[in-house]
């Protein structure tokens, strides 16, 4: 698994907890085989963590898009980005959705 590759634009993830901590079970799991550590033999995830000198992929996905939300709330107002935030927050007064029934 690389790193990178599996981190790729996660400032937009929406993903729910399960799967980020299954994310962090196979992270944790590679890492355990980098530095063959095998069962019984066993390590603490903070210890292999402090070992690797790295830290939870949620962690790094969670800082991911609070840097990408302080980068929206710094843009122009007119971006696509803050405009379908400004809706999603409800400010939805100047945009307006589809009204009616669908036909």
């Amino acid at each position: 698994m690389v790193v990178s590759v599996i981190m790729y634009n996660c400032s937009s993830w929406a993903v729910p907890k399960d799967t980020l901590n299954q994310l962090d079970v196979c992270h944790r799991s590679h890492l355990r085989q980098i530095l063959k550590i095998k069962w019984p033999n066993t390590i603490t995830n903070e210890k292999l963590y402090e070992v690797c000198s790295t830290r939870p992929l949620s962690e790094r996905v969670k800082d991911s898009r609070w840097k990408m939300l302080g980068h929206i709330l710094r843009s122009p107002e007119n971006t696509p980005a803050a405009l379908a935030l400004s809706y999603a927050v409800g400010g939805t007064n100047h945009l307006k959705g589809r009204r009616g029934t669908h036909k």
